[in-house]
């Protein structure tokens, strides 16, 4: 018996040959293949004549009987196996539908459905028994999932990647790469010099270090197809793959290296909405790696000059990036991406690209066929709304002394606590005796059996509870792991409800997203209902959390009373010392009593307003949160708006940024950002949906879209600074202080102490 750690999965085109790429625990790196398995689809057969019809036009298929479970009711069916391999798959569920059969599962990639059917969890370790053929490949007899701990010691290697721009962003095409920075344990490493021979030497590393994970940053959607082009154009092989294969674009648009893991870091931009400019180097910050400003600044049009006259310059911009990727992988990333591999049985390659729904459902799936259900297809629909949770409107001004009272994974809980599941719903017709009726919508579900929503979460919870428990008794380096696990199973069991109102979910049943919000909805106003009778004020609520006025000795009366009259629980989850809040739901700002600033919904914290904007209302913030002194946030203001007039604020704080969301030409409305990148576009530039445009505002007549212009294409003589203070600096600030000053006016008017203004 072998132990593996399984770190990548493929198979054979045209074949059910599963390929496994692992570690074995001595540090060997293995491929094992595994020839026993084979691709299936499910078909009803209420008509098995038609049936038999269609199947006979198919070789080499094997057929059984089998009772499985849709949404929870049993059907007859006939589960077909491929014996040559997957490519007739497509084909015969096609028919099958013609002739109006319903069809399950043809829609499962192999490889996916062997880590559903099979004892086997990606990023985890295994007990096979391995059978060595003359040709030096082993081949699987068995294998079954052991542990996913520990994790064995990968080798990293992280790639940054220059091209030389003849205009505008580089093209692929035309423009060599006249650099690539690689950092691994080693060190750093500069291929340069002619384009063919820096592949050539990048192949050649690739092979003799033998990496596990390549990591990069915009790898999958730029710099991996940039490559891949660049090496066929010149006729280099790209054979970067154990298996000597190239890199090829795979499951939910990455690029996959066979044998190896490639991570993209911009993949975790999205796990982290404080990240406006969803750069590395923000991400670098983020993580306190390094600060954006720390980082050599060099774009697109200023590479030329600097390659021909300055090029150790454009190798610390180079050099600072990769080893910027290489920790964040090493130290923040990898362990995160290792733990939600395992978790949701999506390969670690794969885990990071995939959007959360597509985890979750990865994690049912799993969940499903050990229940004996069948996989349902996914299904285009229409998007459908319903009612949300309970937002209070809060009153503007400040407030002193509010305690937030959070449900702990209120949906999730809810979801367990009435069996709200696909499969437990109770249709219309249906006698059913023992079942929950949800609040104001009137649907019902089984109390018994458990549902697949229920089962799935307690499982969730009941591993959470575990590495709990694990982290007290544990050391650092095994607590770190532990703590990547507890991050996995909270962002997957959190995303569950969030699943269950996806449209694209194969498990998608509206009544089980609009059962779980109505319930949701109960809960917090009863717990409001029930602080108003213990006496506390209801400052503000939104969804699954409920500030109130502070009564010290009355807290924990009030969190036991709710915990047993809504049977969920429920925490104090944070103290503020101050809160202000705008007129409008969802934006606020709080000082907590450990002496944290916390920005929710504000422009300080959005990405569409300037960095110099964003700068001067978190000042505000903070004097009028610390220190109550509102003459002092008057004078920051007068002397941040004289600032910007006498030009002393950098061109970079005044760049606005926004994102393109769809294909230029179908922007119907012409928005500043949407010329902006209409102006790149025609200079040359590259310009992506879901890539943000910077532009600034220049001085000029009409509209402000008739005035802007993409940084950096902007002379700072140019910049319309009045714009920037009437419709920058002007509202943030005006936001703050309208809500805690009477006598609000604009610089020059003076201001009176604020406690007058607090309740």
């Amino acid at each position: 018996m072998t132990k593996i750690w399984l770190l990548d999965i493929g198979y054979k085109p045209g074949t059910s040959e599963i390929h496994l790429w692992g570690i074995k625990d001595s540090g060997e790196r293995i491929l094992a293949v595994d020839r026993s398995f084979r691709q299936y689809l499910y078909t009803t057969y209420g008509d098995k004549k038609m049936a038999e019809e269609e199947l006979r036009k198919f070789h080499n298929l094997r057929l059984e009987k089998v009772t499985g479970r849709i949404f929870g009711r049993e059907i007859d069916l006939l589960k077909i196996f491929f014996e040559d391999g997957s490519e007739d798959v497509n084909k015969l569920a096609n028919r099958l539908r013609r002739r109006g059969l319903r069809v399950f599962e043809d829609d499962i990639r192999l490889s996916s459905k062997y880590l559903i059917d099979q004892p086997v969890k990606p990023s985890s370790w295994h007990d096979v028994e391995l059978s060595e053929h003359d040709n030096g490949v082993s081949e699987i007899s068995s294998i079954n999932f052991v542990s996913n701990e520990p994790i064995p010691e990968l080798k990293v290697l992280s790639l940054h990647m220059v091209a030389l721009p003849t205009k505008g962003s580089p093209n692929p095409k035309k423009d060599p790469i006249i650099l690539m920075t690689l950092v691994d344990s080693m060190g750093v490493t500069y291929l340069e010099g002619e384009e063919s021979k820096i592949l050539q030497r990048f192949v050649e590393y690739v092979q003799e270090r033998d990496p596990d994970v390549i990591a990069g940053f915009d790898s999958n959607e730029w710099m991996w197809p940039y490559i891949m082009e660049r090496a066929k154009h010149i006729g280099v092989s790209l054979s970067v793959g154990r298996g000597g294969s190239s890199p090829h674009r795979s499951l939910y648009g990455h690029v996959s290296i066979e044998g190896r893991a490639s991570l993209d870091l911009k993949d975790m931009v999205d796990e982290i909405p404080e990240l406006q400019l969803e750069s590395l180097e923000e991400l670098a910050e983020y993580f306190g790696l390094r600060k954006i400003e720390e980082f050599t600044e060099l774009t697109d049009p200023e590479l030329p000059a600097a390659w021909r006259q300055n090029l150790q310059l454009v190798k610390n911009y180079s050099r600072e990036r990769a080893e910027a990727i290489y920790h964040l992988t090493t130290q923040e990333i990898l362990g995160y991406a290792i733990a939600l591999s395992s978790l949701t049985g999506i390969p670690l390659d794969h885990v990071l690209t995939a959007a959360v729904g597509f985890r979750v459902e990865a994690y049912l799936m799993k969940e499903a066929h050990k229940r004996g259900e069948v996989i349902p297809p996914r299904r285009e629909r229409r998007p459908s709304g319903y009612v949300g949770g309970y937002v209070w409107k809060p009153k503007p001004g400040l407030v002193e002394d509010v305690v937030v009272l959070d449900f702990k994974s209120m949906y999730p809980n809810i979801m367990v606590k009435y069996n709200v599941s696909p499969d437990t719903l109770i249709h219309s017709g249906e006698e059913i005796k023992d079942f929950y009726e949800a609040p104001d919508v009137g649907h019902r579900f089984r109390k018994e059996p458990p549902g697949l929503y229920k089962e799935a979460l307690l499982r969730l919870i009941q591993y959470r509870d575990s590495i709990k428990e694990r982290l007290k008794k544990v050391d650092q380096e095994r607590k770190k792991i532990l703590r990547a696990q507890e991050k996995a199973v909270k962002v997957i069991t959190n995303a569950m409800y969030g699943y269950a109102g996806w449209v694209g979910a194969r498990w998608y049943v509206k009544e089980v997203a609009e059962a779980a919000a109505a319930w949701g909805r109960w809960i917090v106003k009863t717990a409001a209902k029930i602080a108003e009778e213990l006496g506390f004020e209801i400052v503000y609520g939104d969804t699954d959390s409920l500030f109130v006025k502070n009564i010290p000795e009355k807290t924990s009366l009030l969190v036991e009373s709710i915990q047993r009259r809504t049977g969920v629980e429920i925490k104090l989850e944070k103290h503020y010392v101050r809160l202000l809040f705008t007129e409008a739901k969802k934006k606020y700002a709080g000082l907590t009593r450990d002496g944290e600033l916390e920005i929710v919904g504000l422009e300080a914290v959005r990405g569409d307003w300037s960095r110099a904007a964003k700068k001067l209302q978190k000042e505000i913030i903070e004097v009028v949160l610390r220190e109550l002194d509102v003459e002092k946030a008057e004078r920051i203001w007068s002397r941040r708006t004289r600032e910007l007039k006498e030009g002393k604020v950098p061109l970079r704080e005044l760049i606005i940024w926004k994102k393109i969301t769809k294909p230029l030409d179908e922007y119907a409305v012409l928005a500043p950002h949407v010329v902006a990148a209409q102006i790149l576009r025609d200079k040359g530039f590259r310009v992506d949906v879901g890539g943000k445009i910077g532009y600034i505002v220049e001085r000029g007549e009409g509209k402000i879209r008739d005035r802007v212009s993409p940084f950096p294409f902007v002379n700072k003589e140019n910049v319309d600074l009045e714009y920037y203070v009437e419709h920058q600096l002007n509202p943030v600030v005006e936001r703050i202080l309208k809500v805690v000053s009477q006598n609000f006016a604009k610089p020059g008017s003076r201001k009176m102490g604020l406690r007058r203004f607090m309740s």
